[in-house]
Formats: C-alpha cells, structure tokens, sequence
C-alpha cells in the first residue's frame, strides 16, 4: 500500500491536507478539519510539512488497531488523515464498519446542535455556541425536532445569516439569545412532547484579557464569571456548560453548577490534561486536536475510566470525511451543526448507521 496526501480546500475555503490510500480494496481517503478557536494545548499542523513526510510513505501490512498505532509512532508530524485511512482499511478488510472495530455499541448518540453562533465564530453574542439536544427515543426525530428549532429561531428573530458551523448569527447579546431560545425550546417541547435540553459553550478563553472575562457589554473578574455561568444555568434551565473558565483554570469549574460541565479547550483531547482538569464530567473529543490516533485512543480510555460523557465535536474548518460519525456512534454523544454539506453529510451518515442497525445488517 502507498499513500498520497496532498492539499485540499475545507468548508472555510482555506487550505487542508487530503490523503488517499491505494489498497488492495480499493482507493480511501480521509481528510482534516481544522478550528477556527483553539486551545493553546492543541497540536499545530503545519500542512506542507505534513504532506511531505506522508506522500508516497509505503505502508507495513496492517491487521489490527495497534499495527495502525505503532505505524503512526514513526511519524515526526501528526499523521492522522493517514491513521484514518487506516483504520478505514482495517474495517473493510474484516467486514465491518469503523464504529464496529472499535466499540461494540449499537446505540445511536445523542446530538448536541448548534442553533445560534457567537464569539470567535460569528461576532454578536460573547458566548460563542448555544445548543439543543433533542432527548427523543427516535434517531430521526432528533435531528427533525432540532431543525424545527434551528428554522424557527431563523424565522421569529433578526438574523444575519449562518456562522461556520450553521449557527445562526445575530447582534443579540448573550442573554437575550438564552431567553429567545428557551422560549422556543418550551414551545416545541409542547408540540412534540419531548424533552429537549439547552447547553452552551462559552469559550471561555477567548474571553479572558487581562485577567478579565469580557463580554459584549460588561468585564467580570473570576469570581463574578463563576457566579455569571451559575445565574444564567439557573435562570434558562442550561443542561450543558463547555469551557465555563478560561483553559489555565484547571480548578475553576468545581464550583459551577450544571449538571453537564464538559472541558475543550481545557483538556484539548489530551491524556495528560484531562488527569489535570477538576470539576468537569464531560469531554469534548476532537481527534485533531490530539494529532496521532493512539494518543487520542488513549484520551478516550481515560475519560471512559473517569466516567465522563464524551462528546464527539465537529470544528469549524470541516470536509466532508464523515468519520466523525462512527466515532461517535462508538464513543458517545455528537456536537453538530444542522445545515452546511460537510455537517450534513455527518447527519447522513448517522441516518445510514441507524438504517443498518434496525435491519441488523
């Protein structure tokens, strides 16, 4: 087997790196999304350097997940298109699909959907993601009930367009989108009779200056961001908090209260902050934050050994690889944007999982 990697355009219209794999069963390819806000423990790929050491590599035969792990160990620049590849080989040669080979789960995840966009992503808003996860016990009408929100917050509100991910973007501060859109999660819970959760991702980091959190019209110190997160958790019912502190305060999330509190930049899927990092229970995982498939497999054992909800997590530079979706199906729930190609063929993919799974296929 040999590969080829080379440059391709993400859905921001920038530069990423697409490799292709020429096997005995056929041609597979796997490409890298890219953030837009990152976490300073994050990998940086520097793409040229990459396709360098990946283009033309003659690749060892393979027959298991660790062959795939010590293959990659051999790379200066993280090689995870390549991994991918891989593991994609690995699940055709024995028959099965990705999600499979690595986890005997046979639920479908729930999803977390990007309805409005903010900070780094979109400007207006300080708070950069408000979500919904549609808590129905069908998979379709997870993502039929969260469009309906999506299209109605769309509909009822001054919007400007979409941001990134598919989030709505708007000038509305913070607090007044959280009110907006508890109100048409109230309604739409009484049209389906479904229980629908909020959860936000505060990005905090991007926040802090000068020791400070600023928002778009008012600057809290740390105490005052802790009791902030708490009184907007209690007031809009918020299930789900990401990044309520800025990604050095290993400690402050102990004292706010959700009853989801999920790290990203914080932990940036690495085996070694998440031992660090108190008062969360819940992960965002983002394999190309970590770079290398057996450090971010090693991430994920510890956030399973800790009890953690992990939540697989689209970025804001996507392509249209849907991997994203097995891991998910595999290692828990799904942080997604409902419109945009590269974040439906995610959502495709899911509905094809499911389809396969009532017919036992």
């Amino acid at each position: 087997m040999i590969s080829k990697s080379y440059k391709i355009l993400n859905s921001n219209g920038e530069w990423t790196i697409e490799t292709k794999l020429k096997t005995e069963i056929g041609i597979i390819k796997s490409s890298l999304p890219l953030g837009t806000s990152t976490s300073k423990f994050e990998v940086n790929y520097k793409i040229e350097k990459i396709i360098r050491e990946l283009n033309n590599k003659k690749i060892p035969e393979i027959n298991s997940i660790e062959d795939i792990f010590n293959f990659e160990k051999k790379f200066k620049n993280p090689p995870l298109t390549l991994s991918f590849c891989l593991l994609k080989y690995l699940a055709k040669k024995k028959g099965k699909e990705v999600y499979e080979l690595i986890s005997s789960n046979k639920k479908m995840p729930y999803l977390w959907n990007k309805i409005v966009g903010g900070g780094e992503h979109a400007g207006g808003p300080a708070i950069q993601e408000f979500l919904v996860s549609v808590r129905s016990k069908e998979f379709e009408k997870r993502i039929e009930i969260a469009e309906k929100i999506h299209k109605e917050f769309g509909k009822t509100l001054k919007v400007k367009g979409v941001d990134l991910e598919g989030g709505w973007t708007t000038d509305m501060d913070s607090v007044n989108v959280l009110k907006k859109l508890r109100e048409i999660v109230n309604k739409i819970e009484k049209e389906y009779k479904t229980k629908i959760l909020i959860g936000i991702d505060a990005a905090a980091s991007t926040l802090y200056i000068n020791k400070k959190y600023v928002y778009s019209n008012f600057i809290l110190n740390k105490k005052q961001n802790t009791e902030f997160m708490n009184d907007i958790i209690k007031k809009f019912k918020i299930y789900y908090v990401e990044d309520p502190v800025e990604q050095n305060d290993v400690n402050g999330c102990q004292k706010i209260k959700a009853k989801l509190v999920v790290g990203d930049d914080l932990i940036a899927s690495n085996p070694e902050r998440i031992k660090k990092v108190k008062g969360i229970n819940g992960v965002i995982a983002k394999p190309n934050q970590i770079g290398y498939l057996y450090r971010f497999f090693d991430f994920i054992k510890e956030a399973k050994k800790k009890k953690y909800k992990i939540i697989v997590s689209h970025r804001s530079n996507e392509t249209n690889d849907d991997i994203l979706s097995d891991l998910a199906v595999a290692f828990g729930d799904l942080k997604i944007g409902l419109v945009r190609g590269e974040r439906i063929s995610k959502l495709n993919r899911l509905l094809e999982i499911e389809k396969s799974f009532k017919m036992n296929l």
